[in-house]
């Protein structure tokens, strides 16, 4: 199982590829056919902990303007159980941390 906590254009690949995705959402709008979506409360590392409980791995796709929603989500993958966390891009791709919404990304590739 995989928890994304944000998706965009995918709408038909989590059933062509079998996998059960949850995505967690500040709201309930619509995701692609056989993703549960959970919404969740963002600053709260209970809610997100509780929300990721039971998967096997995280992918942060956000991209929030603060830097401590990615950050939160890696403190709640801990409390978790959740072994495995994936940052949605290549932390080490030239020059990624030079684009400005994906430089704050930094700060959570150096948290772990």
């Amino acid at each position: 199982m995989f928890a994304l906590t944000s998706i965009t254009n995918t709408r038909q690949w989590p059933n062509r590829l079998n996998f059960n995705v949850t995505v967690l959402s500040r709201s309930f709008k619509p995701f692609p056919i056989g993703a549960r979506v959970k919404p969740v409360d963002f600053p709260s590392i209970e809610d997100l902990s509780t929300a990721i409980t039971g998967q096997d791995a995280v992918i942060d796709t956000t991209f929030s303007p603060e830097v401590n929603t990615p950050l939160r989500l890696i403190d709640a993958a801990s409390t978790a159980g959740v072994y495995c966390l994936d940052f949605g891009l290549d932390p080490v791709l030239l020059g990624v941390h030079d684009i400005p919404i994906l430089g704050r990304k930094k700060v959570s590739y150096n948290a772990v």
